[in-house]
């Protein structure tokens, strides 16, 4: 007989309580590209139309001009387009 009892009496002592909880859990989503690219900027060519009429120092100056120009697009373009996701082939 204490046999018989033995496995009721282990489970009278434990009353379990289910609770439930609502946890916030933060997922990345991807988003779509918003960021507006910066305006290309123009070419030599189209800078000096009157390079004939330029001498040396003129045509450095313009030249220096327009490669800084093309750094400073292609590093606004990389910072607008950083947070685009890449299209691998």
């Amino acid at each position: 007989m204490k046999l018989r009892l033995a496995p009721l009496l282990c489970l009278a002592g434990c009353a379990t309580t289910a609770t439930e909880r609502v946890e916030r859990v933060l997922v990345p989503v991807p988003q779509p590209c918003v960021s507006a690219r910066p305006v290309a900027p123009m070419s030599l060519k189209q800078q000096t139309p009157d390079w004939q009429d330029m001498d040396v120092r003129q045509k450095a100056a313009a030249t220096g001009k327009w490669a800084l120009d093309q750094l400073t697009y292609s590093q606004k373009l990389e910072a607008a387009t950083a947070a685009c996701p890449e299209v691998k082939p």
